[in-house]
């Protein structure tokens, strides 16, 4: 019989730490190893349990949930879901924690309801197995070095017309350093497909704009692709690249690759390949599953430029994993690394 993976809870609230434990106790394969009160207490209690998995509150006192990420990522390293209520300010915390380490997030229901929390039951559950799964080993530093976005000189003729972009947990991190490293002239439109919740879309999108030199526009249907523009889809849709007036557009499509994560990386880059053909750039970041295998092997059968982030510099390495056991991806590169080669590959 497999083993129960072994839970320990955080959140400075006693009632939702004992309405967490039984939601998440009447799964079979879960158990509830330990609960903390606060950021110091669930560093302590992660390096003396070690858990397969923390299920993690951001706003706690008097040590918050951020405390814990740095102090557990550096000495007692484990998985780590976040599961923390929205307010305006949150979601750039969230983009710290999972930049110092933490996994994935679920956005906790408002109300303390039982009623309201078994909102969250499935989702957070499958989060938690798939956490599990994971090695998690001490956390590596991000690349840190200074922005290298100048403008930059480029071939006459384009050898490819789109850059696309995918990820999923982890991935937020690489289109954040791929973007503050491309140059800022980059002569083609950019297209970001990342699995996140709308609520956090928007304010990544924000973030991204505050960090990179390059207007960040979320999708729209029939919204001509323009150079030197980022677009992040709207992840309440999956998406495709289709001709519009003899120009390439985005269009939603509710019923593309409809089973799968929306964004859909597969559905998009498929369409790509057919309207870009040899002239597509593809990246495939950190992410779990497979989504954006097939998209990467529709894009190298049209001899477009596929790139698989490496394993060393993934948060989880399922989706490039699976892109490349297609034999699908070209080149497998570090996260360090790809800006430099992007650029290259438009040079003379």
């Amino acid at each position: 019989m497999p083993k129960n993976i072994e839970i320990l809870l955080a959140d400075d609230s006693g009632f939702m730490r004992l309405l967490l434990k039984q939601m998440i106790e009447q799964e079979p394969d879960l158990s509830v190893l330990g609960t903390a009160a606060d950021g110091q207490e669930a560093y302590e209690k992660a390096c003396q349990l070690r858990p397969d998995v923390l299920v993690l509150d951001l706003v706690m006192a008097p040590y918050d949930g951020l405390f814990a990420i740095e102090k557990i990522m550096a000495e007692c390293p484990c998985p780590i879901v976040l599961l923390s209520g929205l307010s305006e300010k949150e979601p750039e915390t969230v983009f710290r924690a999972l930049s110092m380490g933490a996994l994935d997030f679920v956005s906790k229901p408002s109300g303390a309801f039982h009623s309201h929390i078994r909102q969250v039951q499935p989702l957070l559950c499958q989060k938690i197995r798939l956490a599990a799964q994971l090695s998690i080993a001490a956390h590596k530093k991000n690349p840190q070095e200074k922005s290298n976005n100048y403008p930059h000189t480029f071939a006459a003729t384009l050898p490819y017309e789109v850059v696309l972009l995918g990820g999923s947990t982890g991935g937020t991190i690489g289109i954040e350093f791929i973007l503050k490293n491309l140059p800022q002239n980059l002569p083609v439109p950019v297209v970001i497909a990342q699995h996140i919740p709308l609520r956090f879309a928007f304010s990544f999108g924000e973030r991204l704009s505050g960090l990179c030199p390059f207007e960040i526009k979320i999708s729209q249907s029939k919204r001509p692709l323009l150079p030197n523009q980022v677009y992040l889809l709207n992840p309440e849709e999956n998406w495709e690249i289709t001709l519009c007036q003899n120009q390439a557009c985005l269009l939603s499509t509710p019923t593309l690759f409809a089973a799968y994560n929306h964004p859909s990386i597969d559905g998009l880059w498929c369409s790509a390949a057919e309207v870009f053909g040899a002239k597509t750039l593809a990246i495939l970041l950190s992410g779990m599953g497979k989504d954006g295998a097939l998209g990467m092997q529709a894009i190298q059968r049209q001899n477009g430029l596929t790139i698989a982030q490496n394993e060393a510099t993934c948060v989880v390495f399922g989706m490039p994993k699976a892109a490349i056991e297609l034999e699908a991806a070209t080149h497998i590169l570090a996260l360090e690394d790809i800006p430099g080669f992007i650029t290259s590959s438009f040079s003379d």
